[in-house]
């Protein structure tokens, strides 16, 4: 069961036609929107597409369709920061939908006060247990409605607006310099008169106003804080696959996280296994969810990247975490743990 949504950039032009870069900042935008959108609030677990569809005549009118597939709501939303996203853009409580899934599909027993004492693992398996397209079909409309209604957030909302609602320029620093770019190359046409995200002839942000959608990269561009040399960090994040090796003796592994490409090693026996066994299932944009290590140099750059657990895998479930103490006994010495999706690729 599939799930679609139009995306629709429409500029207002005197002609039907529009320089190819503007057409490219575009897509590219949504891209990064959705991509950080599916890192943040739903731990890169949603598989979806975007498609083009042909441009309509009058103005220019970019069609792009979001197709989001079946997915289970409830082993979806792990983090704060997801779950406050998720709330101000579905209008309910993440709680909310799960009572409600529960009570629709063969357990009117739960309680809607004392759904916070109904363990993860009870709400999956209960909702695992219930196969129908009905099912399926209502949780991908609830997962496109929030996909839908950030994307449209993040193109016409201000700074100030958007981090009320938990979308930062640090979480979402892949997304805001998109926007950026897609905006300077607005303000740059001067055919662009002037934009909007409907079919209909209504172009509510001017061409005077595209300069207040870019912002100073300081804004969104992560700052480190400074650590001892001795001390590791660590943090549970979702890195984006550029270049895998299937050999666990060899090079690194090259992946993104936070807008900057990092390489690692995987020390990660359960997932070595499971890939001799040939039951890691790869795609050409794998998103790994992972336990990840490293320390700072004398000059305060990030370096020696270790993933210690593969926690998902394309949102298939790999590895338990390792405890604090297990990783500060294993590198025999002090761990500092972050707090989890803080700050997302």
């Amino acid at each position: 069961m599939q799930s679609q949504r139009e995306i629709i950039y429409h500029f207002k032009v005197d002609t039907s036609c529009l320089l190819v870069q503007n057409f490219n900042d575009a897509t590219n935008l949504s891209q990064k929107i959705l991509l950080d959108l599916n890192l943040n609030v739903f731990g890169g677990q949603v598989q979806y597409e975007l498609t083009v569809t042909p441009s309509e005549r009058g103005s220019f009118t970019i069609v792009m369709e979001v197709t989001v597939f079946a997915a289970a709501l409830v082993t979806l939303l792990g983090s704060d920061l997801s779950k406050v996203i998720f709330r101000h853009f579905s209008g309910k409580h993440f709680e909310e939908h799960v009572v409600h899934l529960l009570r629709r599909f063969d357990s009117p027993s739960v309680d809607s006060e004392k759904v916070d004492e109904v363990s993860d693992e009870y709400i999956t398996e209960k909702i695992e247990r219930i196969v129908g397209q009905e099912r399926q079909s209502k949780q991908s409309e609830i997962i496109i409605d929030t996909i839908s209604s950030v994307h449209k957030a993040i193109l016409t909302k201000g700074a100030d607006e958007l981090n009320g609602c938990g979308i930062t320029g640090e979480n979402f620093s892949s997304s805001f310099h998109a926007r950026d770019k897609f905006y300077k190359g607005c303000l740059g046409n001067k055919e662009i008169q002037g934009l909007g995200f409907e079919r209909k002839e209504e172009f509510p942000i001017s061409q005077q106003a595209f300069a207040e959608f870019i912002l100073p990269r300081s804004s969104y561009e992560s700052s480190q804080k400074n650590y001892s040399e001795d001390k590791w960090i660590l943090e549970t994040v979702a890195v984006q696959v550029n270049s895998p090796n299937w050999k666990m003796k060899g090079r690194k592994w090259q992946a993104t996280w936070r807008q900057k490409k990092i390489t690692f090693n995987v020390v990660d026996d359960v997932f070595w296994h499971l890939v001799h066994q040939d039951k890691i299932k790869v795609t050409t944009s794998d998103v790994m969810r992972v336990q990840l290590g490293y320390k700072y140099s004398q000059s305060n750059r990030a370096n020696d990247f270790r993933v210690f657990r593969v926690l998902s895998y394309n949102g298939n479930k790999v590895s338990e975490p390792m405890t604090e103490e297990e990783i500060a006994r294993k590198l025999d010495r002090t761990v500092e743990v972050l707090r989890e999706d803080s700050r997302l690729l």
